[in-house]
């Protein structure tokens, strides 16, 4: 329909031309785009719309249609850019106010609804439901059914979708519910039945989310009879109460399908997703139709796809056609993902008949994988580098227990290649967002871009980073939070904008972008030493890889495929009680009781076990990659390798505990490793060795602080700013001065500089990383956020209260923004600065990673609130270690051992030992092979 309509237009516009009749040869332009993006040429349209804005400038009327366009292009596009979309959607609503307010309301109407459609897809739901208030009021004067029933649509959308996301508050001001949705739903398909015509997209698209309406309901349900008495958590029994609504979930969305399919020219978005949702639904219900799921998840792929796949789902992808997908949407790694995870489970169910099925899904695994090697994502920890590590996190997964699957079946030498294929793939993945972030400066640099422009690039970045921060820091609802969020919009779309100036126009720079990496397992193996081993766990650690300088083997952690589900639930139920007993444990009483010692046990046997058995006796130090998940948090020195039932639960931890067999250092992925470059002659010439920052009293409060974090109402202000009143840290004092005092009998004190109290600044911080520096050492409060990874901070002594880069607080986006550090080391001797938001491959997002982003070789961190007195003893340790000449690996592993077995006397007690509690939480992250 709208492909047929684009000559007509064309010709128009030629009979318009001739006439001289400029208004209407523009509306057949402006026209033209419109169906040029329904029909997905988004390439021609986006060119024609740049040319109409500043030709369309005399007429507001064709002028507020091509910012409309130009929001629709946004949102629709491939790679979609909603906060350029908003920019143009209020643009256009703004100039419809001033000019149709009174003769041409309905075009204001079309305006506040688009604003609204934007709104909801950012998941802006109260928004959204203002300004559809705002048109219901136009609407009552200046009736139109079509926009009624858009209004109704949008309308649905919001309170079908807004429930998990509002707050307490919110939920007192809008009443909501997903019956209410889907009210709003059937309400929607009944005005575009009257206004269109039965078989319209529209129509299509309205059972479709009266369908997935009914599948959100179904989900809560099914969640509230798990914790009924009655049904005693019996799988089956809630499944066959629940089963009327999912049935009625996918005869709707099936109806929307077949509707959307008499016009799938100029529906085949819709038309994938919704097959796409209908597949998930089905493989739901309790009596799934493998055929008929698997059909939709092919025609999903058809549609989303065209010349790439067929409906015949064994025949291979056309390769030749892929290479000509210019992006990848995110709706296409989804629907991949979902069909390989199907397939994965059909063929579990019955592995003797169904081999061709496991083989498929791992076509689709491969398929995924070159589709991400097109994705190039500029700017780090966005909403779509976020979204896009939650598909990659399922994708790694599938082709985890796709390979699980593989290994009873194939042959040793086939199955060895393949682990090789699983291992590279999965390194690769693992904090990509973090590895792009890290060279996007060094590539700008290498393709020879003007100064101007690599700085502009890093100021927009910084100033979006900024005012996201300010989003968080501000209160949901008011007028600051709102200004905050259009101020991100602002600068991500003027950083998008320039990245994309930079592709066109430097061809070098877009070739660069555009670079595979390639991950060289023999490379990574010439690195190691005859006594290091790489240990690599996956996702959920459900698989585990073990690299050594001359072996790569891999072992399976969980019993089968069909115990996934009760492995997961016992390794969490064992985590969170070592965690809690871990973490809990306070000064002084030694309180590491049996059960803990029991629960460490226990976790070593279900994720260590395995790999002692597979490490050769030579095999003293571990780099451990964790998996991206809670379990990343793991203290693998404080896992006891054995537990004597005969023994106290002290004598059990200090003759058990793994740090006795192991030197343990930890990376973020085999792609971060590179080899370590010789820096020895540079520190010669160096003047500095180490730089000890330590604020000790920060201004008003001389009470002292028993830990390194902070009092907990700090954690729940959105915006602390008063930094005097904070505890002083006492114990920093003596721990820097002792620190200084051993590196100087090795180094010469003239090397050693420190700065204490009101010295110890964030500008002092700033200049400390970009001199030529081997060691940076913070002693300080700081203060993680699990819920918004901007608001973890450090704190400095407050120059000025007044100037955000002077008051004492450096952010996590204030870190991760300062151009690459000289520093080789840096030591966080502070509270939770490897805690923080738990992003699927990316891991947590904690200020340690706001160090490596700077491109800091190593850094000490810790993994929770750290008790004062005792990290002192721990630092003073680690230095006198570092310099009798051992790494940094090797002198912290050392001086925890030193902790755990020697008696330390403090204030009138005598510690027997020093429990796990107050050395195992600093751990060294490492990007370089020592």
């Amino acid at each position: 329909m709208f492909i047929q309509a684009i000559p007509h237009y064309q010709q128009a516009f030629k009979n318009f031309e001739q006439n001289k009749q400029p208004f209407s040869k523009l509306f057949c332009q402006v026209e033209k785009t419109f169906c040029w993006i329904k029909s997905s040429q988004y390439r021609k349209a986006r060119e024609l719309l740049q040319e109409l804005e500043s030709s369309t400038v005399a007429y507001p009327l064709l002028l507020g249609r091509v910012l409309e366009y130009q929001a629709l292009l946004y949102q629709r596009q491939t790679r979609r850019r909603l906060d350029k979309a908003l920019w143009c959607a209020n643009r256009s609503l703004a100039l419809r106010q001033k000019h149709f307010s009174t003769t041409k309301p309905k075009e204001v109407i079309r305006a506040y609804l688009r604003v609204a459609y934007i709104f909801s897809k950012k998941q802006r739901y109260i928004e959204a439901l203002e300004r559809i208030k705002k048109a219901a009021q136009l609407l009552q004067n200046h009736y139109s059914i079509y926009l009624d029933a858009l209004m109704h649509h949008i309308q649905g959308l919001c309170y079908a979708n807004m429930a998990r996301l509002l707050t307490k508050g919110d939920q007192k001001k809008h009443k909501f519910s997903r019956t209410k949705g889907i009210k709003i739903y059937k309400r929607a398909l009944e005005l575009y039945k009257k206004a269109l015509t039965p078989t319209h997209p529209k129509v299509g698209i309205m059972w479709g989310n009266i369908g997935s309406g009914w599948q959100m309901r179904h989900a809560e349900v099914h969640d509230s009879l798990r914790k009924v008495s009655a049904f005693g958590g019996n799988l089956s029994l809630i499944n066959k109460a629940c089963n009327p609504l999912i049935d009625s979930a996918f005869q709707s969305i099936l109806k929307g399908v077949n509707i959307l399919e008499t016009n799938a020219v100029n529906s085949r978005f819709p038309l994938a997703y919704f097959s796409w949702y209908a597949g998930l639904v089905q493989g739901r219900t309790i009596r799934p139709n493998f055929a008929h799921g698997i059909s939709l998840y092919q025609k999903a792929l058809v549609h989303v796809m065209p010349g790439v796949y067929s409906t015949d789902i064994f025949a291979p992808p056309n390769l030749v056609k892929l290479a000509l997908q210019e992006n990848v949407d995110d709706l296409i790694l989804s629907i991949l993902c979902s069909k390989a995870d199907y397939l994965v489970k059909h063929y579990a169910k019955s592995p003797q008949t169904r081999r061709k099925y496991l083989d498929l899904a791992w076509q689709s695994l491969e398929m995924l994988e070159k589709l991400l090697e097109k994705i190039s994502v500029n700017t780090v920890l966005e909403r779509d580098q976020l979204l896009l590590s939650q598909n990659i996190s399922s994708y790694l997964n599938i082709r985890t227990r796709a390979f699980q699957q593989y290994q009873q079946i194939l042959p040793k030498d086939t199955l060895q290649q393949m682990g090789e294929r699983v291992l590279r793939v999965i390194e690769k993945r693992k904090k990509e967002a973090l590895w792009k972030n890290i060279y996007s400066k060094v590539l700008r640099r290498k393709a020879l871009l003007p100064v101007e422009n690599q700085k502009k690039a890093v100021f927009l970045q910084q100033q979006a980073v900024f005012q996201a921060r300010q989003v968080a820091l501000s209160t949901p609802g008011t007028l600051e939070r709102l200004q905050a969020m259009d101020s991100v919009s602002k600068y991500r779309t003027l950083l998008a904008d320039h990245e994309e100036y930079l592709r066109q126009n430097y061809p070098a720079y877009r070739r660069l972008i555009s670079q595979t990496t390639h991950l060289s397992l023999t490379k990574i193996q010439q690195q190691l030493l005859p006594h290091q081993a790489l240990v690599s766990y996956t996702s959920n650690l459900h698989l585990v890889f073990v690299t050594t300088k001359n072996t790569l083997t891999f072992k399976n952690l969980t019993p089968g495929f069909e115990y996934i589900r009760e492995h997961d639930k016992e390794l969490r139920k064992k985590f969170n009680a070592f965690n809690n007993s871990l973490t809990n444990t306070q000064k002084g009483r030694e309180r590491m009781t049996r059960n803990w010692a029991k629960t460490s046990h226990q976790l070593y046997q279900l994720i260590f076990k395995p790999v002692a058995k597979m490490l050769p006796q030579n095999i003293t130090s571990l780099i451990i990659l964790p998996s991206q998940s809670q379990y990343e948090a793991i203290p693998f020195e404080a896992l006891l390798q054995a537990y004597d039932t005969t023994q106290k639960a002290q004598a059990n931890i200090k003759q058990y505990s793994l740090i006795n067999r192991y030197t343990i250092a930890y990376a973020p992925s085999l792609s971060y490793l590179q080899p370590q470059q010789n820096k020895t002659s540079q520190r010669q010439k160096s003047d500095l060795v180490a730089q000890f920052l330590a604020p000790i009293h920060f201004g008003k409060s001389q009470k002292a602080a028993s830990n390194r974090g902070q009092m907990q109402k700090i954690r729940k202000l959105r915006h602390f700013s008063k930094v005097a009143s904070l505890d002083s840290l006492p114990h920093t004092e003596r721990e820097i001065q002792k620190c200084q005092e051993v590196l100087a009998r090795k180094y010469g004190a003239k090397r050693i500089k420190t700065w204490k109290g009101a010295r110890a600044t964030e500008s002092r911080l700033k200049t400390s990383l970009h001199q030529p520096t081997r060691i940076v050492h913070l002693a300080t409060h700081a203060v993680s956020s699990t819920l918004s990874f901007e608001l973890s901070k450090l704190f400095l002594y407050p120059e000025s209260s007044k100037i955000d880069s002077l008051d004492g607080i450096s952010y996590y986006g204030d870190i991760a923004g300062m151009r690459k550090a000289t520093a080789n080391l840096v030591v966080l001797s502070a509270c939770e600065t490897g805690v923080g938001l738990d992003i699927g491959v990316e891991g947590m997002l904690s200020l340690h990673r706001a160090f490596l982003q700077m491109g800091v070789p190593k850094v000490v961190h810790t993994q929770w609130a750290v008790h004062d007195e005792a990290t002192a003893e721990l630092m003073i340790k680690f230095y006198e270690y570092l310099s009798q000449g051992h790494k940094e690996a090797e002198a912290l592993s050392l001086a925890k051992r030193y902790l755990l077995h020697n008696k330390i006397k403090s204030k009138g007690q005598t510690y027997a030992t020093y429990p796990p509690y107050y050395w195992a939480a600093f751990r060294l992250t490492q990007q370089v092979f020592d």
